[in-house]
């Protein structure tokens, strides 16, 4: 349960998962193309202009309305899946992608 989940637990799984990111971004950015980095904040800010530079780096083209129009139905909902569906394809991406900063204990947010 989460209630059992020590500041330091958290401070550790963080470490390792920033880690893990910086590994990845190192990767990725020696890869001669078709590497893109997205930061989930940024596809909830501005999903158009982020999928549209993820296509025009990967494929040279914007991505088509079909996939605007995905994004929009499953990721803009009322509710927010994540809540009770972790790996629900429908949720309130605004809201999720910052609700880490509320619900780990605040000795555990660097804002530095």
């Amino acid at each position: 349960p989460r209630r059992n989940v020590t500041g330091s637990v958290v401070g550790r799984m963080a470490h390792d998962l920033c880690q893990r990111y910086l590994d990845d971004t190192v990767f990725g950015e020696s890869l001669s193309r078709g590497y893109v980095r997205v930061m989930y904040e940024e596809v909830c800010d501005d999903p158009v202009g982020s999928i549209n530079r993820v296509y025009q780096a990967t494929l040279g083209r914007n991505a088509p309305k079909e996939v605007h129009s995905w994004y929009k139905e499953h990721m803009n909902s009322g509710g927010n899946s994540a809540e009770h569906d972790r790996m629900g394809l429908s949720r309130n991406a605004t809201a999720t992608a910052s609700r880490w900063r509320t619900e780990l204990p605040v000795l555990c947010v660097d804002t530095t």
